[in-house]
């Protein structure tokens, strides 16, 4: 896992936004990993009150990159994490898939599914785009 972190004054926050980048192979036992990484870095940009929506948020997104935008464990998901004015959380996750995501409402006896539509009730939007390499980017704001 390679983790880029950016602390940051309270000012830094308020004026540009803090930020945190991290790539990790698409393997399930990274991904608590990088949620640590992710409430350690709310914590310290002091923002304790969007932890449980943001953990969340980059639990279901990296669990849908690794699970259905990469082909084997050996392929990279980035998180990308940025503290923005007004006590908000950009999130967004970097796969090498070009294929959509499907926000699915699932059955009362499905076991999966449920991934996005938890995307969708604990974020102030989400959505996503497609990228250069030819993978996309799934993003969700969470806000307090």
């Amino acid at each position: 896992m390679s983790t880029l972190v950016f602390r940051c004054t309270a000012e830094q926050q308020r004026r540009t936004g803090c930020h945190l980048q991290v790539a990790c192979a698409a393997q399930p036992a990274l991904l608590g990993d990088v949620r640590r990484t992710v409430v350690a870095c709310l914590t310290c940009w002091q923002l304790d009150a969007l932890i449980d929506a943001t953990e969340l948020i980059v639990s279901e997104l990296l669990g849908n990159a690794a699970r259905h935008g990469c082909q084997s464990s050996a392929d990279t998901v980035t998180l990308f994490l940025r503290a923005v004015p007004g006590r908000r959380v950009l999130i967004g996750v970097h796969d090498p898939s070009p294929a959509a995501p499907a926000l699915t409402m699932a059955g009362p006896e499905s076991e999966g599914g449920r991934g996005l539509a938890l995307v969708d009730a604990v974020s102030s939007n989400w959505g996503w785009t497609s990228a250069p390499d030819g993978g996309k980017y799934v993003w969700a704001e969470a806000a307090a």
